[in-house]
């Protein structure tokens, strides 16, 4: 659980679909959250440190020290709002509903064939007993006053993708297939395993499907109810839908600021 002031705004659910919106107050708290896990996640830095390790190792002591030196520092690159909100929604996921992220996708972005396709997120949540379920998702992020916003319909909105993520078999095979290699012998085989066993005895219908709409607007239940109808009267068991709207207490614009550590 985050150390954030968090207060739910909202929840229902219809179907296979539930829905909730939550608010997060503008504390320090905040500002350390997304400044810490959620900026690791961005920078990966689990990853950074262990090239950090493995280049100091093979420089050793007084060789190409300046190299190291060079190639630990440098520039970050500059990052817009709608990556901090992935980074976010990944980081909340992963502390409020258990979400497993085998593999941090900031890894993938320079190599555009290795990027994850179809979808933004893929995991797992752990179940009891050391099983899993695959899940999915999509992440959207607006300052839009409408509710719902824009970028909730349409080709290109969030329902759109997450039905094609539920119906979809040549993309959950394309999913399944880059999660796999990321998994093999590390300790989420385990999971993957589980996961994907559950998946392919319910004929691809077990899984769960996460909607994450990241705002900077006043909570507003119509943000997400007509979509989560919608989806969840659609859905067959076992598959189930997730829409999480999170209200933020800073301006869109001012989420990179943040997780750069600067005060907007």
């Amino acid at each position: 659980m985050t150390p954030c002031e968090i207060t739910e705004e909202y929840s229902d659910r219809s179907g296979q679909a539930s829905w909730a919106g939550r608010s997060i107050a503008a504390t320090p708290d905040f500002r350390a959250y997304v400044g810490g896990p959620v900026r690791e996640r961005l920078e990966d830095s689990e990853e950074g440190e262990s090239f950090a390790a493995e280049l100091a190792s093979l420089g050793g002591t007084g060789v190409g020290v300046e190299t190291v030196n060079a190639a630990l520092t440098a520039e970050s690159p500059s990052r817009q709002a709608w990556e901090v909100g992935e980074a976010l929604a990944e980081v909340l996921l992963a502390d409020h509903r258990g979400a497993v992220w085998p593999w941090n996708t900031e890894r993938d972005k320079r190599t555009p064939k290795a990027s994850l396709p179809g979808a933004d997120l893929v995991g797992f949540v752990a179940l009891q007993d050391g099983e899993a379920v695959l899940a999915v998702g999509e992440v959207k992020t607006s300052s839009d006053e409408d509710a719902p916003p824009g970028v909730m319909d349409g080709r290109s909105g969030m329902a759109h993708q997450l039905e094609r993520l539920e119906n979809d078999k040549a993309v959950q095979g394309t999913l399944l297939k880059w999660l796999r290699p990321r998994c093999k012998d590390t300790e989420y085989w385990p999971l993957y395993e589980s996961a994907v066993r559950r998946f392919l005895h319910s004929e691809g219908r077990d899984f769960v499907l996460f909607g994450l709409l990241m705002r900077d607007t006043k909570p507003r239940a119509l943000d997400l109810e007509a979509r989560g109808k919608t989806l969840g009267e659609g859905a067959s068991a076992p598959t189930t839908y997730e829409l999480n709207a999170w209200y933020l207490p800073h301006p869109v614009d001012e989420w990179p600021d943040l997780a750069s550590g600067e005060s907007p």
